[in-house]
Formats: C-alpha cells, sequence, structure tokens
C-alpha cells in the first residue's frame, strides 16, 4: 500500500542521503518489486538469480557490473556495485515472505577491509614486537645464569686445584 511504501521510504531516506545505500528493492514472494528508490520499478517482476537465491534462505552479496534488466538506475549512479539480497521472515513465522535488495557502493567496503587490514598489521607488528623484547628477556636472563654458573665453576675448580695440590703436598711430605 502507499501508507507501507512511505514508511519504507521514510526508514531507507537516511542511509541513502548518507550515501550509505544507493538504491534499495523490496520484492514480495511471487517475484514482484513492492517498494523500490526507482519508483519506476514498482509492480515489475524482472528475473533476478540474487532474488530467487534469498527466497531460498541465502544471503546473497556481490560485486556486480549493473547488466541486469533492472539495474538501469542503478548503472546511472555507478559502473559498478556491491549488490545484497537477504530474506525477509514473517514476524510469527520463519516463513520468507519477501526479500530485500540493497546495492551499495564498493568503495565504502574496500576503505573498511583497508582500515581492517592495517589494523590487523599493527596488531601483528606489534605482538612480534612484544615477543621479541620478552625472547630478548629470556636469553638474557638465561646468558647471566650460564655466566654465573661458569664463574662458580672456575671458583669450585680453583679451590679444587688448590686442595688437591695441598693434599699432594702433604702426602709427598707424609713419606
Amino acid at each position: 500500500s502507499e501508507e507501507q511504501r512511505g514508511r519504507l521510504r521514510r526508514a531507507f531516506d537516511q542511509p541513502i542521503r548518507e550515501g550509505r545505500l544507493l538504491s534499495v528493492k523490496i520484492w514480495n514472494g511471487r517475484g514482484e518489486i513492492v517498494y523500490a528508490t526507482d519508483e519506476t520499478l514498482v509492480g515489475t517482476s524482472p528475473s533476478s538469480s540474487g532474488f530467487r537465491a534469498a527466497l531460498g534462505g541465502s544471503v546473497v552479496s556481490r560485486r556486480t557490473g549493473l547488466g541486469e534488466e533492472e539495474q538501469a538506475y542503478e548503472r546511472r549512479l555507478a559502473t559498478s556495485l556491491i549488490e545484497t539480497y537477504i530474506p525477509l521472515r514473517g514476524a510469527s513465522t520463519d516463513r520468507i515472505v519477501a526479500v530485500a535488495e540493497f546495492y551499495q557502493r564498493p568503495d565504502l567496503l574496500e576503505a573498511e577491509l583497508d582500515r581492517v587490514r592495517r589494523s590487523t598489521w599493527l596488531i601483528i607488528a606489534i605482538a612480534t614486537i612484544a615477543m621479541y623484547i620478552l625472547l630478548a628477556g629470556i636469553v638474557r636472563a638465561g646468558s647471566d645464569t650460564i655466566e654465573w654458573q661458569r664463574a662458580r665453576l672456575e671458583e669450585t675448580s680453583a679451590r679444587l686445584r688448590e686442595v688437591s695440590a695441598a693434599r699432594a703436598q702433604t702426602e709427598e711430605e707424609q713419606r
């Protein structure tokens, strides 16, 4: 109904104005577009593999070159977009009653992926530096322990040589 389309228009107005969404279509379960940013599509039933997959329960998201007939409006906006189909289920049942189709600019997704990549590499770099510092500390402590043990061993060896020499001298004097 016109009232429902008005509510949908108000719901999608802000994300479209902000540029998070470029275009929206809502399909009923029979494959008819009941709401669209491009109102000339309302009432049409174009063929769409994404719609069929979403009607089967799958969420479909892909980069599209906008080659399908029903994408004329989106072709005026860009040469390539992220197209997402989401099954919409009834409130009281788990039955799919409609499919929502959204178009987004790929540069927003790519910028987010770049941000996540940079964050991931920063975390890896920090973790690597921290492990290196900890490992260097462990190696240094091990080296200090070995040096301390070597010094004690030399002292003990020197004392044993002295005791051994003194004993040998005592034995010779006794003979």
